[in-house]
C-alpha cells in the first residue's frame, strides 16, 4: 500500500462527525452557575492560603500593621506612620526611653501613600480619640507616586470601609476594577504570589515569621552594599529623568492629616527619611530636596502643631543599608534617637514662656 492509499485508509478510520445536542436556557443557566461556583470558591481558597502564607512581603505588611492597629485594647501617645523606610527606620522603644509615653510604629509601603497614614490616623482617633504626637516619614522619591490600588485592596477592612474611605477618593473606573479584583480575585490579583507558594512553599514557612514585635518594628542585621550600588545608578536615573512634584492624592492625605493635626491638637512631625550618603553627594538630589523642603515648608506654616525634620537628611553609610531606602537595626536606633531628640528639642523651646 503506497502513501496515498495509507491517508485515504485513515480518512475512512476517523469518527464520524461530532453532533451538538440541542440544549435549553436551563441547562446554560446550570453550567454557567456552576462554573461561577467553582470560580468563587477557588479565589476563597486562594485568598485563605495567601492570608495564611503571605508570599508578597509588602501586601503582608499592610494587612499586619492594620491588624495590629486593630486590635488595639489602649490609647497610644505616639503614632509612627510612613513607607517601609519608616517601618524599618523608627524604633518605638527608643521614643519611649526616658518617658511614659507608649509609642506603636504603623508603617507599611510607599505604594498606598500618605493616604493609608490619613485613614489609619482616622481609623485610631475614631477609637480612641487624638494621639500626643505623630510622626510621618517617607522616601524622598514616594510623593510623586499614584496610588497603587492592588495594594490598598490589601486593607482587611469592612465593606463601610470603600464607601467612607475608598469611594471618596473618586476612582477611575479601571481603578474600581482594580481594587475589585485585588479583594475579591486573588487568582488573577495575586497570580505571581499564588504560583509561588505553589511551587516554593518552604519560602512561605520562612514567611511567617517576619520578626515584628508588639511595636511593629522589625529591625534587620547586616547591609547588602550590592544592592545598595546598584539602587544607586537607578535613583541617578529618576533624578535626571523627574523634577519634585506631589500626586494629586498625596497632597490630598497630607492636607486631611494637617486638618486633623489642627481639628485635634496633637503635634504632627515630617519627617525627611535617613538618606545613603552617596546619594546625597549627587547635585541633582539637592536640588530635588530644596524644591521638596520647599513644598513642606509652605505646608507646615499655617499650623502651628506640624513640623518638618531634618532639612538636611540624616545620612548613613554603605555598609548600613540594605538597599537605597532601608538601613538595617544600628542605623535604625540611632536614626530614631535623632528623631526623638529633634522633637524634644522643639518640645523644649515650646515651652519656654
Amino acid at each position: 500500500m503506497d502513501q496515498l492509499e495509507r491517508d485515504i485508509s485513515d480518512l475512512h478510520s476517523q469518527p464520524p462527525q461530532e453532533v451538538i445536542r440541542l440544549t435549553s436556557l436551563h441547562a446554560v443557566a446550570a453550567a454557567v452557575s456552576l462554573s461561577a461556583a467553582i470560580v468563587f470558591f477557588c479565589n476563597l481558597l486562594a485568598g485563605l492560603a495567601l492570608e495564611a502564607f503571605p508570599m508578597n512581603l509588602g501586601y503582608g505588611l499592610i494587612k499586619h500593621k492594620w491588624n495590629l492597629v486593630k486590635s488595639l485594647d489602649h490609647p497610644i501617645e505616639i503614632l509612627i506612620l510612613g513607607d517601609s523606610s519608616c517601618h524599618l527606620g523608627m524604633d518605638p522603644e527608643v521614643f519611649e526611653e526616658g518617658t511614659s509615653e507608649r509609642a506603636l510604629n504603623l508603617c507599611v509601603i510607599a505604594d498606598v501613600l500618605a493616604v493609608n497614614d490619613y485613614w489609619m490616623l482616622d481609623y485610631y482617633i475614631r477609637r480612641f480619640g487624638a494621639p500626643k504626637k505623630v510622626i510621618l516619614s517617607h522616601v524622598y522619591n514616594s510623593w510623586h507616586r499614584p496610588l497603587a490600588v492592588p495594594a490598598v485592596a490589601q486593607i482587611p477592612m469592612d465593606r463601610s470601609f470603600f464607601s467612607e474611605n475608598i469611594a471618596k477618593l473618586e476612582l477611575t473606573w479601571p481603578e474600581r476594577v482594580s481594587w475589585f479584583l485585588g479583594n475579591y480575585a486573588p487568582l488573577y490579583a495575586e497570580n505571581n504570589s499564588l504560583m509561588d507558594l505553589i511551587m516554593y512553599p518552604w519560602r512561605a514557612a520562612r514567611q511567617l515569621d517576619w520578626g515584628f514585635g508588639p511595636k511593629g518594628f522589625a529591625g534587620m542585621t547586616g547591609a547588602n552594599p550590592r544592592s545598595v550600588q546598584k539602587n544607586l545608578k537607578e535613583h541617578r536615573a529618576f533624578l535626571r529623568t523627574f523634577k519634585f512634584s506631589v500626586s494629586p492624592k498625596n497632597r490630598w492625605a497630607l492636607e486631611k492629616i494637617i486638618q486633623m493635626s489642627n481639628d485635634h491638637g496633637f503635634k504632627l512631625y515630617l519627617v525627611n527619611a535617613a538618606m545613603f550618603e552617596g546619594l546625597y553627594q549627587d547635585n541633582m538630589l539637592r536640588g530635588y530636596l530644596s524644591d521638596m523642603n520647599k513644598f513642606f515648608k509652605e505646608l507646615a506654616k499655617p499650623s502651628p502643631n506640624v513640623h518638618h525634620l531634618f532639612v538636611e537628611p540624616v545620612l548613613v553609610r554603605e555598609n548600613e543599608l540594605h538597599d537605597m531606602h532601608h538601613i538595617n537595626l544600628d542605623a535604625a536606633r540611632r536614626f530614631s534617637r535623632r528623631v526623638r531628640d529633634a522633637i524634644r528639642q522643639l518640645e523644649q523651646e515650646e515651652s519656654v514662656p
